[in-house]
């Protein structure tokens, strides 16, 4: 075998190294570590990235509101018309059979034919196509 050393390592081999620990930095002579600030300049960087950032917050609500309102009405939108869809050919069906039989009560012609309220013929099936075949 080649490459690796077959004997296993002892731990002591691999922590004997130690790494060196962040270095103090150094002070001017009198002055105390805990006294330091950032001081009137870096209330004055933080202030300005505050303010700066109170529109960009503002606006990016305004525009996520509005792609969920818009969002919302394509969703109601494609829903009224999948329900339009599914009760349209019954709807359309029923309001001419409704405005047939109106017609039909006034002596009027219907579907070519001259109507009468005194008909036999039973009511024409909804889904059948009407007004001839279109090409």
């Amino acid at each position: 075998m080649t490459g690796w050393p077959v004997a296993p390592v002892p731990a002591t081999w691999v922590a004997s190294t130690q790494t060196p620990g962040p270095a103090e930095p150094e002070l001017q002579e009198g002055v105390d570590p805990d006294s330091v600030t950032p001081g009137v300049l870096g209330f004055v960087v933080t202030l300005f990235a505050v303010l700066a950032c109170i529109p960009l917050f503002l606006s990016m609500t305004k525009k996520i509101r509005g792609v969920q309102h818009r969002g919302r009405l394509e969703a109601e939108a494609e829903a009224e018309a999948a329900a339009g869809a599914e009760a349209s050919p019954r709807a359309e069906a029923d309001a001419a059979q409704a405005a047939g039989a109106a017609r039909a009560d006034d002596g009027d012609v219907v579907d070519g034919r001259e109507a009468s309220s005194t008909t036999t013929e039973p009511p024409a099936d909804p889904d059948a196509p009407r007004g001839g075949a279109r090409p």
